[in-house]
């Protein structure tokens, strides 16, 4: 299957856009929801079979909204969903708002949503107005692994900047790609087993957020579930990606 091709203009985003942890006290304009809601609508789903339920609602504890995030809660499941949102997460960086992946209480859905049926809650996206600076000065300023701990292909550093510097839960950037002859097997990594069972689905969708970053860094390739009993230590295969015929 064909990777969707992401709208560019989202590429400039990656490199700039931080997580936001200070939100202003007046919250959202009600033109700023609208147009957050209608990007919302817009996401491309990475599985299309995949069911995902995305919510816009506001918080009634602080001065920001949130997408609450619903889906099967399974390996496709997971990375769908932060496939989609990372889409919204950059496009509301470059609308001058801010953003924070929120994972805690995994599988405690909000109160007043309706999942649909089969669906559990997987996590949120809250949304606000920022009160610290919204964009990073410069890549020196990411708190990243270095490229040869996501890859073992040295020639592929520069088109994949931009994944190596995506946002990850807990700054794990679970993601290795190991070069094949035809392309590459992209991995996750295991989750130790003293760590919440919840931990192993947030760095599913941290694959699904990696998979945005590629798409726009390099647009049209090819993913595939197929693996060849690829495997490395500490980690299991989750795709195949080849580059455009």
């Amino acid at each position: 299957m064909k990777i969707p091709v992401l709208d560019p203009v989202l590429a400039p985003a990656m490199f700039t856009r931080k997580s936001i942890r200070k939100f202003a006290a007046e919250g959202l304009k009600s033109e700023q929801v609208e147009a957050a809601r209608a990007r919302l609508t817009a996401l491309a789903p990475l599985f299309p079979g995949q069911p995902a339920q995305l919510e816009l609602t506001p918080d009634a504890k602080a001065p920001v909204w949130r997408v609450d995030a619903f889906g099967d809660d399974s390996l496709l499941g997971n990375i769908n969903i932060g496939f989609m949102l990372q889409q919204l997460d950059l496009r509301l960086h470059q609308m001058g708002l801010g953003s924070l992946w929120f994972g805690m209480g995994l599988g405690l859905a909000p109160r007043g949503i309706a999942a649909g049926e089969g669906l559990r809650y997987i996590l949120r996206l809250k949304i606000g107005v920022p009160d610290e600076p919204l964009a990073r000065g410069n890549a020196g300023e990411f708190d990243r692994k270095p490229f040869a701990e996501i890859c073992d292909d040295g020639a592929f550093a520069q088109p994949l900047e931009g994944l190596r510097l995506a946002p990850s839960a807990m700054n794990a950037q679970p993601w290795f790609l190991q070069k094949q002859a035809d392309g590459y097997v992209l991995f996750c990594q295991k989750t130790n087993a003293l760590l919440p069972q919840h931990i192993d689905r947030m760095h599913q969708v941290d694959i699904g957020i990696g998979l945005a970053h590629f798409a726009l860094a390099l647009p049209g390739w090819d993913l595939s579930t197929e693996t060849g009993g690829a495997a490395r230590k500490g980690y299991y295969a989750v795709a195949t990606l080849r580059p455009p015929a």
